[in-house]
């Protein structure tokens, strides 16, 4: 389970199929600053949760959940609050010879996270798909 697909539950156009990162780091970090970004109104642990003991938390999202979480981060990204989050989340991590690599790093999330968004707001639902695990 290194990587990371999300399938869209009823698309609208193709952007809304899947969302596919190759590398499950990369989703914890992205999923850390959306956790960060919204507030304690958004029931984030009703609807980010493991589908597998071992697998990382997950949207299951109807239609207007995946919507409502497009607008949410949409305007979290023009506020500049989800870079400062990203920021933190990865800086968290870097070793002190790494941190040069910071802004290269927050520039790669943030334009994934602009894909999610995407996705989020053509998906009409999503969920995770795991392979190997029947639906």
């Amino acid at each position: 389970m290194s990587d990371l697909l999300l399938v869209g539950q009823s698309p609208s156009e193709g952007v809304g199929k899947e969302f596919f990162l190759h590398c499950m780091d990369w989703w914890f970090e992205i999923l850390e600053a959306i956790e960060a970004c919204v507030d304690e109104s958004y029931p984030f642990d009703a609807l980010f949760y493991r589908n597998l003991f071992l697998a990382p938390m997950t949207p299951h999202l109807t239609g207007g959940e995946a919507k409502n979480l497009a607008e949410i981060l949409s305007a979290c990204r023009q506020r500049g609050e989800l870079g400062e989050a990203l920021s933190r989340v990865i800086e968290a991590t870097l070793d002190e010879d790494e941190k040069d690599s910071l802004e290269d790093r927050l520039d790669e999330r943030l334009s994934q996270v602009d894909v999610f968004i995407t996705f989020l707001e053509a998906c009409g639902g999503c969920r995770a798909k795991w392979h190997g695990v029947d639906d």
